[in-house]
């Protein structure tokens, strides 16, 4: 297929300066549904929380210049495309379908049993894409939304470390989370999440850094704890702390976890969903 692409040369992600990386990543989800902005401290973060293996994540130069990136990551026998995607200028060739077969061929050279990715529903084109090569729908992952309010009650909330969240989040074996939210992401600790609790009951893992809103990753209720109302007093102890800020929760909610919780919570379903597809390897 390379024959298709003149002057096009795969290398290791891990040739390029971080910098340089995150410049490529930035330019290739130009246009994208969710804005993307990237920097050199974020895509380390990114790289650190995912356990995104630069070695084996590739780049496409054409006559030298960056017009295409694939992320790999890595978790046992499990690796996931943590992000991929193509500069405006290079779009339309088939360079999508090159970068994704060079993934699925890296991925069993490191005998992985699976390779996992995300895209969005919206998005046909790149499902298409995906469902050509052999991926299959695993589940759908939703976001929520809700408005601000004003609290009645305020539980005692503590800040806590990301490592707290991660062991509570292990602990419960029955849930199985998505690579983003999995006990592994948390524990490495994305540098923008801050951690909150309630005793050991309740914990809250949230993005603060917009003054109007929250991004809401995590609101886990440990087993011994659920039915006793403790998510709620959690929201509503945030709330308190963080006054007059709406919600968001990134689309990255499994279909089977947690709606009617949410719901009963004041969220509604925001328009973003995601498709979790996998491949098996093995």
């Amino acid at each position: 297929m390379r024959q298709r692409f003149p002057g096009l040369t795969l290398v290791s992600a891990g040739q390029l300066p971080l910098a340089a990386l995150a410049a490529l990543f930035e330019a290739a989800f130009s246009g994208y549904a969710v804005p993307i902005r990237q920097n050199a401290a974020l895509l380390a973060a990114r790289v650190r929380s995912e356990q995104i293996d630069l070695e084996h994540s590739r780049v496409a130069l054409r006559d030298g210049a960056p017009c295409a990136l694939c992320l790999l990551a890595r978790r046992g026998d499990t690796m996931r495309i943590a992000a991929m995607g193509v500069v405006p200028a290079a779009r339309g060739a088939g360079l999508g379908r090159l970068l994704l077969d060079e993934a699925i061929a890296v991925a069993r050279e490191q005998r992985a049993a699976r390779l996992l990715l995300e895209v969005l529903g919206s998005n046909a084109v790149a499902r298409r894409l995906y469902e050509r090569a052999g991926l299959r729908p695993r589940r759908r992952l939703l976001g929520w939304q809700r408005a601000p309010f004003t609290p009645r009650a305020e539980a005692a909330l503590r800040r806590t470390h990301c490592i707290e969240l991660a062991r509570a989040l292990g602990a419960d074996h029955a849930l199985d989370w998505p690579w983003q939210l999995a006990p592994a992401s948390v524990a490495s600790g994305y540098a923008w999440m801050s951690t909150y609790a309630i005793a050991d009951k309740a914990y809250a893992w949230i993005d603060d850094r917009a003054r109007d809103r929250l991004a809401l990753g995590h609101l886990f209720v440990a087993p011994h704890a659920r039915g006793a109302g403790y998510a709620r007093r959690l929201l509503v102890s945030l709330q308190a702390h963080f006054p007059g800020r709406a919600w968001t929760i990134p689309p990255l909610v499994p279909e089977e976890f947690g709606g009617a919780v949410l719901e009963a919570l004041g969220f509604t379903r925001s328009a973003l969903d995601q498709v979790e597809m996998e491949l098996a390897l093995g």
